[in-house]
């Protein structure tokens, strides 16, 4: 009976750090690492370059860019185009190791992401906007719409 009982209060001091919500601060690197991804493979296929996990379809009479990403290993992705920009390899601040889902953007500023994160604290992103207005923006499935003028949207 002790030992249930030790094993629901250690279960309960370490659930919330287990399941914590992560912070506003996490939200926004997975964001930008997000678009830092979708810029280096812009970059990368207008070099006439391919990444593994990465599929980019671009229609120039709609000007509209799509990016499919398929367990995109960002460390492989920064560090090839670092290597091919600078030489440097140089990674930025992301909060996740793999990423996987969709990316399309218009010319006219209308984008569409929904991506699945993997190796940190945000594991869900989903991003709406039609022309300049935010219809939606998600982490784990939660609000967090409030962020968007801390990240200039």
């Amino acid at each position: 009976m002790k030992k249930i009982a030790l094993l629901l209060i250690v279960t309960a001091l370490l659930s919330p750090a287990i399941f914590a919500a992560p912070t506003d601060e996490e939200v926004e690197i997975a964001f930008s690492g997000v678009f830092a991804a979708y810029g280096a493979i812009f970059m990368t296929s207008m070099m006439g370059q391919t990444i593994p996990g990465a599929s980019m379809e671009m229609d120039m009479e709609t000007g509209v860019s799509a990016i499919s990403f398929d367990n995109l290993d960002v460390e492989t992705l920064f560090s090839t185009i670092g290597e091919t920009l600078d030489g440097s390899g140089d990674m930025p601040e992301i909060a996740f190791t793999h990423l996987s889902g969709s990316f399309v953007a218009s010319s006219e500023g209308d984008m569409d992401m929904d991506v699945t994160l993997n190796g940190g604290p945000v594991n869900h992103l989903e991003m709406r906007i039609k022309g300049e207005e935010l219809v939606l923006m998600k982490a784990n499935g939660k609000n967090c719409e409030y962020l968007s003028e801390a990240m200039d949207f």
